[in-house]
C-alpha cells in the first residue's frame, strides 16, 4: 500500500482550520498542496497575510483568483479563469486524493475536475443554513457530495443531516476536528502577563468570549448579559470579548454608550499562541454561538485550558458540556448571566468543571487521536483504487 501520498486541500487558507488540518498531514509525510482563493480582502485576514502563507510550509500553498470584482460580467470572467487555473493546477500536481473542506464551492469545484477520489468535509452553517436556504446551494452540494468517496463530519447531528439531503450514510464518518492538547494547556506566566497588560487586578474574575464577532455566534448576546452581571459583582467582573467581525464596531459602540467600558476589553483576532495566553488570562468561557456543528474549535481550546464553559443549548453542546460547565436556552442573555454568576460563586463548582473538561478534550477530542483517523481514511481509499 503507497503510504506517502500527494493530497490537495481545496479550502480556505485564512481559517486556523485549514492550516490544522494540512500541518498534521505535512507532519506525517505527505506531500501536501493547498488550493484558495480567499482574497484576504476583509476582516483579520487581510492584515496577516505573511503569517497565513508562512504557516503552511512546507506544504504548498496556492493563492488563486485575487479580489472577486462586483460587476457581473467581469465576475463571470473572473471564474471562468479561477476554474482553469484550478485545471491547470490539479493537472500539474496530479494528486492521489482531493479533500474539500465545507461544501459550498471548494466541493462545487470538484464536479469540474476528472474523476478522482475525493473526501468532503463540511463545516457546519455550510449544510445546516446555507443547503437549506438556496436550492441550487442544495443541488450542488449534494451532487458534490454524492460524486465523494467518503464524508467526515464532527457531530451525530450533522450526519442525519446529510442523510436527510440524500447522502449515503456508509460513506459518511464521524471524526472530530481536535484539539492539541499539549499546546491548549494553561499557563501561568501568560496569564500574569495578559493580566498585567490589560490592568486585571488579581481577584477580577475573567469571562472570556472567543468567537468571531459576526451574526452567526452571536457574540452581542454575551455583550447583552454584562449590565445584569455587574448589578451584583460590584465590578469584580471583566470580559474579554476576543476576535474580529463585522458586528465588532457595533458592539464596541454598545459597550461605550452603556457604560461598561471599564468593564470590556476587546483585543482584536489573535494568534494560536496569543488564545493560549488569553484563555491563560480568563476564568470562565462563553459561547452564545446560534449554531455549531460538532463542539466548536473555540470551546474546545477552552476546555482543554481547564474553564468551566457556558455554552447555549444548541447543536450537540449538551453532549460536551456534561459536567465541564453550564447550558443557557437560545437568546437567552439572563441564562448567561445567572450562569456566570453561579460559576463565580462556588470555587469548587468551577474548579470541577475545568477539570473535568480538560479531561474529556483529553479522551475524547485529542487532534492527533482524530487526525490519524482521517490518515487511515486517506490510506484505505487510495489503496482500493491502485
Amino acid at each position: 500500500m503507497k503510504n506517502k501520498l500527494k493530497i490537495l486541500f481545496f479550502a480556505d487558507a485564512g481559517v486556523e482550520h485549514t492550516i490544522r488540518w494540512v500541518k498534521y498531514f505535512v507532519d506525517v509525510g505527505h506531500e501536501v498542496h493547498v488550493i484558495s482563493w480567499n482574497d484576504f480582502s476583509g476582516g483579520s485576514a487581510s492584515y496577516r497575510v505573511d503569517d497565513i502563507k508562512n504557516s503552511f510550509y512546507p506544504a504548498k500553498l496556492h493563492i488563486l483568483g485575487g479580489k472577486r470584482p462586483k460587476n457581473k460580467f467581469t465576475y463571470l470572467l473572473w471564474l471562468t479563469r479561477l476554474v482553469l487555473n484550478i485545471r491547470k493546477l490539479y493537472k500539474n500536481i496530479k494528486p492521489d486524493l482531493i479533500h474539500s473542506h465545507s461544501v459550498g464551492s471548494y466541493a462545487w469545484i470538484t464536479l469540474l475536475l476528472p474523476k478522482t477520489n475525493t473526501i468532503m468535509t463540511p463545516w457546519g452553517t455550510d449544510v445546516l443554513i446555507d443547503m437549506k436556504q438556496s436550492s441550487i446551494n442544495r443541488y450542488l452540494s449534494t451532487k458534490a457530495m454524492n460524486k465523494s468517496l467518503a464524508i467526515t463530519v464532527d457531530a451525530e447531528h450533522m450526519k442525519q443531516e446529510l442523510i436527510n439531503f440524500g447522502i449515503d450514510s456508509k460513506k459518511i464518518s464521524v471524526i472530530y476536528f481536535g484539539t492539541d492538547t499539549n499546546f491548549y494547556k494553561k499557563s501561568e506566566e501568560d496569564r500574569l502577563r495578559i493580566r498585567d497588560k490589560y490592568n486585571l487586578k488579581y481577584d477580577d474574575l475573567v469571562v472570556i468570549s472567543t468567537r468571531t464577532l459576526n451574526p452567526i455566534h452571536d457574540v452581542f448576546l454575551t455583550i447583552r448579559c454584562i449590565p445584569d452581571v455587574l448589578l451584583t459583582s460590584m465590578n469584580k467582573i471583566k470580559f474579554i470579548i476576543a476576535s474580529d467581525g463585522i458586528e465588532r464596531e457595533e458592539m464596541e459602540e454598545y459597550v461605550s454608550k452603556n457604560g461598561l467600558s471599564s468593564n470590556v476589553i476587546f483585543p482584536g483576532y489573535m494568534t494560536m499562541q496569543e488564545m493560549v495566553a488569553f484563555l491563560s488570562a480568563a476564568d470562565i468561557y462563553v459561547s452564545s454561538s446560534k449554531a455549531d456543528a460538532g463542539l466548536a474549535a473555540s470551546t474546545a481550546e477552552a476546555m482543554s485550558i481547564g474553564l468551566p464553559i457556558i455554552v447555549s443549548n444548541n447543536s450537540e453542546n449538551s453532549f460536551w458540556v456534561e459536567n465541564s460547565g453550564l447550558l443557557f436556552d437560545d437568546g437567552d442573555s439572563k441564562g448567561i448571566a445567572n450562569a456566570i454568576l453561579q460559576i463565580a460563586n462556588d470555587k469548587e463548582l468551577s474548579s470541577n468543571f475545568g477539570t473535568n473538561g480538560r479531561a474529556r478534550i483529553l479522551r475524547d477530542n485529542d487532534y492527533k487521536t482524530e487526525m490519524s483517523k482521517v490518515n487511515s481514511l486517506y490510506l484505505n481509499i487510495c489503496s482500493k483504487v491502485e
